[in-house]
């Protein structure tokens, strides 16, 4: 649990806080100098999955299923592994929800090595 000025105005319920200029401040300067990169290393490889997916299985072009498939998989493989880092081998293999994750990484790896 963090205690840091954010995570508390994050957690409370009070509304009018974030009216505060010094509140808003705080915030754009977070967004500018940390948030916005997090947004977007996240949001571009999606948008490149998806447009990839679409025009791959939505209009049939082979090539971007092919495209899709690759992203899918590299995006799945670098979750998981994140995860485990994060939560250390022993205790990634605790949660039944990390086997749920594995399960199409693994069976997609299984068709692909055929």
């Amino acid at each position: 649990m963090s205690l840091s000025p954010l995570a508390i105005l994050a957690d409370t319920d009070e509304a009018s806080l974030f009216e505060n200029d010094i509140v808003q401040l705080v915030i754009k300067i977070k967004w500018n100098t940390f948030g916005q990169y997090c947004f977007m290393k996240e949001f571009f490889p999606f948008v490149l999955l998806v447009i990839s997916f679409v025009v791959g299985f939505v209009f049939d072009y082979l090539p971007f299923r092919i495209i899709s498939y690759i992203l899918c998989t590299l995006s799945l493989s670098f979750e998981e592994c994140r995860e485990l880092y994060q939560e250390g081998f022993y205790d990634y293999l605790q949660s039944p929800y990390n086997y749920l994750s594995v399960a199409p990484l693994l069976s997609s790896m299984k068709e692909q090595l055929r």
